[in-house]
């Protein structure tokens, strides 16, 4: 399981995500962002699955003078390539990969959330893989983002840091039900794109070792 999670307020578009590498036994292998930044386009991209930013990274990089309009249309080629790359490799594990661009519309002038993945993952029956989908929000884990605002505060709609944190903090508590593991881990990271430009701030570090399995519980977490 990988924590991310997408919403949209009128100021910007904002993704929520951990930062945990895991190999196939659930051992944290490393630690490090999950977002692709292109800051030229007003445009980032948490990455899950079998990939890492750096991948996405590069695939951009070999493309010059990329619009906006025309990154977005890449996405699912991007998300389809990665994924070959891992079969072709023979990499253990699932080799899918799920991209969620946040972005700031150049042509609307809006904030905007993007979804495109090699195979269905958690984004529901409606969603045909290997396609660009437009959402409103998405959250890749089993926790119900609305449950971590308190009811009185409902109606201001749910804040990136303060809420986004409480909602982080309950994904990596939350076992993955398949095995029991924990899989949310490493740092919670928000990353907002608005008109101005993309901010990024590191929520809360959690103290996960190397080569061991997240146990949130053993550091008063759960």
């Amino acid at each position: 399981m990988t924590a991310i999670n997408a919403f949209l307020t009128p100021g910007g578009a904002h993704l929520l995500t951990d930062a945990a590498f895991y190999d196939t036994e659930g051992r944290l292998r490393h630690v490090a962002s999950k977002i692709a930044v292109c800051e030229p386009l007003r445009m980032a991209i948490a990455v899950s699955g079998m990939a890492e930013a750096a991948r996405v990274v590069d695939w951009y990089a070999a493309y010059q003078d990329l619009s906006q309009s025309y990154a977005l249309t890449l996405l699912p080629m991007v998300a389809r390539a990665i994924r070959d790359d891992n079969l072709r490799a023979g990499f253990p594990g699932e080799p899918d990969v799920q991209l969620v661009a946040a972005l700031w519309s150049d042509e609307h002038d809006q904030p905007q959330l993007w979804i495109a993945s090699s195979n269905r993952a958690w984004f529901g029956e409606r969603y045909q893989p290997g396609t660009l989908a437009r959402v409103g929000a998405m959250s890749g884990g089993c926790i119900d983002p609305l449950s971590v605002v308190p009811p009185h505060r409902r109606a201001d709609g749910f804040d990136a840091i303060r809420d986004g944190l409480a909602l982080l903090r309950a994904q990596r508590a939350e076992p993955w039900p398949d095995n029991g593991r924990y899989y949310v881990g490493g740092f919670a990271e928000r990353t907002t794109v608005t008109r101005g430009g993309i901010e990024r701030m590191v929520l809360e570090r959690w103290p996960d070792r190397l080569g061991e399995l997240i146990t949130p519980a053993e550091n008063g977490q759960s």
